[in-house]
């Protein structure tokens, strides 16, 4: 993962750098910000949540995003349809985005980034 972070900074162990979301970017690119950019690692992670019902999925993704680092991808398996609209209004609620959401085959995949 590239990150854009907004002011120079050393990177180093004890650095805590923030990725900037898609809207964050544009916004401080039109305000004439300077980026560094810093390569950092992140994990992709898959929370099963097939046939588990309202609201054990989001449920699911809260522990799933406290286990998480900043910048890790969680991708959400779902069988219950109010999951594509709960777990996006959460994600927005917390500050964290969401990536994409789409169906296939009657499974709801909600991708989602922890962001701090």
């Amino acid at each position: 993962m590239i990150l854009l972070i907004d002011s120079p900074v050393r990177l180093g162990s004890d650095t805590t750098v923030r990725p900037l979301s898609q809207n964050q970017f544009q916004a401080r690119y039109e305000q004439g910000c300077a980026f560094q950019e810093a390569t950092l690692h992140m994990e992709k992670k898959i929370i099963d949540a097939r046939n588990s019902f309202c609201p054990g999925p989001l449920m699911e993704l809260i522990a799933g995003m406290k286990a998480a680092a900043v910048g890790d991808e969680l991708e959400v398996l779902s069988t219950e349809k109010g999951s594509a609209s709960d777990i996006p209004e959460w994600i927005n609620k917390v500050g964290h985005e969401v990536i994409e959401t789409r169906e296939e085959g009657g499974v709801w995949h909600i991708f989602v980034r922890k962001l701090k």
